[in-house]
């Protein structure tokens, strides 16, 4: 069984290294773990610690016929050397797989052009990165081999129908503490999958280092941000004992996302009911799913509201406030034009502040936005429901486009959305779209709950879709 040491994250000294050396460092775990991908799989693998210091090891044991990498991957058989209080090794002595895979592998190192950029890497970070994919290695071994084993994330936390709620109330500072206290562990372990884990990834795929790229594009978006979020964030980071730019980098990591959403009135449904549906697809591969929550925000002097999200998140992709006015959005394009406010406190700004669409609308609209996002917002009072296509200023000068913001109304029809069906906001890309206009036009004026969740389905959502949620 695989025994690891459970510790806070502790910054040191920068080391100077290269591209090439992280990729070096992380290549074979991305292999390990990544079997999907490359069809490798490790042998004979022995993980412990250094030093005498409660040595420990994974032993995994496969058929006779063995595949030992040659070329450039035999150069390093070592995963990762660390040094300090906890210095770890891991070492792949032999791989199964196949031909092609190899290949594969040998031209991504081959192909990356970027490998030899050097990057100033903090020495903890590293040592969370390696902390991070042994985690995720039992975590595999575990779901499905003995899933019994696997932590819960949420022991302790209230459950309503089988899933977390916690609720949080007061002043900012207060309810960072409260978050903090309430989902401590939940929130320590995505934090870890967000830089380390995920950022594993980024190694090998980019090139680039992960932790540095989110706190970077926390720092451009910092003037945007509300000071009250800034210091709820810090009280959570504080009680948690861990940096704060960790929690700073987690809330910025949802500007990856990539989802659909929609929204049902009048004609389309039964009765003229009010449905609001949203898919989440993102990152189930990485783990996030194990620290789902929803939390209840009870701000002083503004609106409660619920955020269906993770761990360690404080603004929300997906939400609802006590006035019944409700948001989903989905991701779209423009990495990096990051000069406006990152889209989940833009979206938390909305369920604390207002309480119908049209006040909503006109409050995005005035205020500089980030990236490419599109959104479904509606609301109980009126009944109100748009899409919102957003671009940041920069970003929609370099389309072309004549305004940074589209207002698409119900049952409107625009390049985007071709399908215009009368009291009906539909939100996805590409196939996915047709899916659900197909779907929407088959059950036309009977959609239901019931109905919108059968909509709603694989198909619509993906496989890789962390939650599926109906507002009523």
């Amino acid at each position: 069984m695989l025994q690891k040491h459970q510790k806070t994250f502790k910054d040191q000294q920068p080391l100077r290294m290269t591209q090439f050396s992280l990729f070096t460092n992380a290549v074979q775990y991305l292999v390990a773990l990544n079997a999907s991908k490359l069809a490798l799989w490790p042998e004979d693998m022995e993980v412990r610690q250094l030093e005498g210091e409660h040595d420990w090891q994974v032993t995994s044991k496969g058929a006779k016929e063995q595949l030992e990498i040659q070329g450039m991957l035999s150069s390093f058989p070592t995963v990762a050397k660390l040094t300090g209080s906890y210095p770890v090794t891991l070492t792949v002595k032999h791989w199964r797989g196949n031909e092609e895979s190899c290949q594969r592998l040998t031209r991504l190192l081959e192909e990356n052009q970027t490998l030899g950029a050097e990057v100033n890497v903090e020495e903890g970070h590293l040592s969370e990165m390696a902390n991070a994919a042994v985690d995720f290695l039992e975590e595999i071994v575990y779901s499905k081999l003995a899933p019994s084993f696997l932590p819960d994330l949420m022991k302790g936390v209230e459950r309503v129908d089988g899933r977390p709620l916690v609720v949080v109330k007061g002043t900012p500072e207060e309810m960072g503490k409260s978050y903090g206290k309430q989902l401590r562990r939940a929130t320590l372990y995505n934090c870890r999958k967000i830089l380390f884990g995920f950022g594993l990834y980024q190694a090998i795929e980019k090139g680039e280092w992960f932790p540095h790229l989110l706190l970077q594009a926390f720092e451009r978006q910092e003037p945007w941000l509300s000071a009250r979020y800034i210091e709820e964030m810090n009280a959570l980071a504080d009680e948690l004992e861990i940096p704060r730019e960790y929690i700073y980098a987690a809330n910025i990591f949802p500007e990856f996302f990539h989802c659909s959403g929609m929204a049902y009135r009048g004609k389309a449904t039964e009765g003229g009911q009010l449905l609001h549906g949203r898919v989440l697809d993102y990152m189930t591969g990485i783990g996030l799913q194990r620290a789902a929550v929803t939390v209840v925000f009870v701000p002083n002097d503004r609106h409660a509201w619920v955020n269906i999200g993770y761990a360690g998140c404080i603004g929300t992709v997906t939400c609802m406030n006590e006035k019944g006015l409700a948001f989903g959005e989905m991701g779209g394009r423009g990495e990096g034009y990051l000069d406006g406010i990152p889209m989940t406190f833009l979206m938390r700004e909305v369920a604390e502040r207002f309480e119908t669409t049209a006040e909503a609308v006109e409050w995005i609209k005035a205020v500089p936005r980030s990236c490419e996002y599109f959104y479904v917002l509606s609301d109980a009072r009126t009944h109100g429901a748009v899409g919102i296509a957003s671009w940041a200023s920069a970003l929609a000068k370099e389309k072309g486009l004549e305004e940074d913001i589209l207002i698409i109304y119900p049952g409107e029809k625009v390049d985007l959305l071709p399908r215009g069906i009368e009291d009906t906001c539909l939100l996805a890309s590409s196939h996915y779209y047709t899916t659900l206009a197909d779907r929407t036009e088959a059950h036309y004026g009977k959609i239901n709950p019931e109905i919108a969740w059968q909509i709603m389905g694989e198909g619509v959502a993906r496989t890789s879709a962390l939650h599926i949620v109906l507002f009523i």
